[in-house]
C-alpha cells in the first residue's frame, strides 16, 4: 500500500506504525483519540481527485493539514504521516540509544529521582507518550554535552525530521504543540505490562521489559 491510514484512536506509536510498516509505505494515524466524526474525507478525496497523479507523501501531508484544518477550535486532536521505510535505521538508533543509558548507574538514579516517565506528555491511554516530548524532559536533568544527550537529541531529531513526514495538532484543554512531535512510545509510569512483549518492536529494540527501567 501507499498509504495506510488509520481512523482509530491512539495508533501513532511505534509499537503499532513498526506492525504496519512492511505493508505500507507511509503510516497516517494519531497518537491522541480521534474525535467522533474521524477523517473529513469529503476534503481528502477532493484534494485527490483534482489531482489524481499526486504522489503518497503529497496526499499524506494533505490528509494532516485537512484534520487539523477540520478539527481546529473544536477539538484537541493530533495527526501524523510517518516513512515506514524510516524504522530500520530508528530502531538501530534507538538500541544503540538505550545501550548507552542503561549501562550509566549515574544517568539512571538521575532519571528515576526525576520522574521522568510521569513528567512525559501523555495521551488518553496515559503509558502511550510523545517520543520527542519524553527526549525534551530527559533534557532537563541530563548534562546536554553529554555523550547521552548528543546521540539522544540526534535520535530525537530524526523523529521529527526523519521519521515524521508531516505532523500537525490543534491545542483546546490540552497544549500539543511544541510538546508532540508525531510519534507515540510505550513508556509506563508504574506497571509495565507483558502484553507489550508480543509486538514486533519490543522483539527488535530493546525498548521492552528487561530495559523498562529507561524513563522510569
Amino acid at each position: 500500500l501507499d498509504i495506510f491510514a488509520t481512523d482509530a484512536c491512539l495508533m501513532q506509536s511505534a509499537k503499532v506504525a513498526y506492525e504496519l510498516s512492511s505493508y505500507a509505505t507511509i503510516i497516517v494515524g494519531s497518537e491522541e483519540t480521534i474525535p467522533g466524526h474521524g477523517y473529513p474525507y469529503d476534503t481528502i478525496l477532493s484534494s485527490l481527485s483534482g489531482n489524481p497523479s499526486m504522489d503518497a507523501v503529497n496526499l499524506s501531508r494533505i490528509v494532516v493539514s485537512s484534520y487539523q484544518s477540520s478539527y481546529s477550535g473544536k477539538d484537541d486532536t493530533t495527526l501524523s504521516a510517518i516513512n515506514a521505510a524510516s524504522f530500520p535505521e530508528f530502531n538501530q538508533d534507538l538500541n544503540a540509544w538505550v545501550n548507552m543509558l542503561r549501562f550509566n548507574d549515574t544517568a539512571m538514579t538521575k532519571i528515576a529521582k526525576a520522574s521522568v516517565a510521569k513528567n512525559t506528555f501523555n495521551f488518553a491511554t496515559k503509558d502511550n507518550k510523545d517520543f520527542c516530548d519524553f527526549m525534551d524532559q530527559m533534557g532537563t536533568i541530563l548534562p546536554a554535552d553529554s555523550e547521552i544527550m548528543k546521540k539522544g537529541q540526534e535520535l530525537r531529531d530524526y523523529v521529527e525530521y526523519g521519521v515524521v513526514i508531516s505532523h500537525k495538532a490543534t491545542d483546546g484543554r490540552k497544549i500539543y504543540r511544541g510538546r508532540t512531535c508525531g510519534l507515540a512510545i510505550y513508556l509506563p509510569e508504574r506497571n509495565y505490562s507483558s502484553k507489550y512483549n508480543s509486538f514486533v518492536f519490543a522483539r527488535d529494540t530493546y525498548w521492552r521489559s528487561e530495559e523498562r527501567r529507561v524513563g522510569n
